[in-house]
């Protein structure tokens, strides 16, 4: 039995862009058909009719509407993407589209083989934020872990403070008893007391932070990871769901 063709929406004021698409995606021989519109008014329509599977979007068309789409299609359907293929490259409007329920997006300035694996995942149901969401969402992350910092070390004396900047940089126990001239014993004993003051305000939280899933009293033999890189699965772990 044959696959049934992919419905593709493409809304785009520009009539170049639009044919141009089409054979694009068909390059990817993967069966689709597809419908397009020209105006907001025209992309609703085609969208409550023709119930696409994926919608390929300017988000910078009619000034605001193309991210108003978006945000509607999202929330009509929250299982077939939006892949934004747009002139607007800057990180504000990047982080407007994916507040609004934008999953892919490539910009005009991108290779044509960003736009191809994009819209490949967007078809087969893949994952693929991309260098543009990336860049969003890891400073979305960046920023959640200063909030907690500053709301953390407000619950600390000074010198837990002391232990837990230098473990949150990537020090082991070890490395931070050195440093601070104490025993091993010592810094694990304001590790136990950072842990529990943070577990009472943090609740299950704390399984995820990059300082304490890496060293502690309770794991003092796990590998060291520096900062980047449990950032990266701090990132990994809590990307929503799509």
């Amino acid at each position: 039995m044959e696959n049934p063709r992919k419905k593709v929406l493409i809304v785009d004021a520009d009539p170049v862009v639009r044919r141009g698409l089409m054979p694009l995606i068909q390059s990817l021989e993967i069966p689709c058909i597809f419908t397009e519109a020209d105006s907001p008014s025209a992309a609703r329509s085609a969208f409550e009719q023709w119930e696409p599977d994926v919608v390929v979007l300017d988000t910078a068309l009619g000034g605001d509407e193309g991210f108003v789409l978006a945000g509607e299609f999202r929330a009509s359907n929250a299982l077939n993407p939006v892949l934004a293929f747009t002139s607007l490259g800057d990180f504000a409007s990047v982080e407007r589209a994916r507040n609004s329920g934008v999953r892919y997006y490539v910009t005009r300035r991108d290779p044509i083989s960003e736009l191809l694996k994009a819209i490949s995942c967007a078809l087969q149901g893949e994952r693929y934020p991309g260098p543009h969401l990336e860049k969003v969402h890891l400073e979305a992350i960046n920023q959640l872990l200063m909030e907690l910092d500053k709301e953390r070390l407000a619950l600390l004396s000074a010198r837990e403070g002391q232990v837990y900047r230098l473990m949150r940089d990537g020090m082991l126990v070890q490395a931070v008893a050195a440093e601070l001239g104490l025993t091993v014993k010592k810094v694990q004993t304001y590790v136990q007391r950072i842990m529990e003051k943070i577990r009472r305000k943090d609740g299950m939280r704390i399984i995820l932070d990059p300082i304490f899933f890496r060293d502690s009293p309770i794991a003092k033999t796990a590998a060291p990871k520096s900062v980047p890189h449990a950032r990266e699965e701090l990132s990994r772990v809590s990307a929503p769901l799509t």
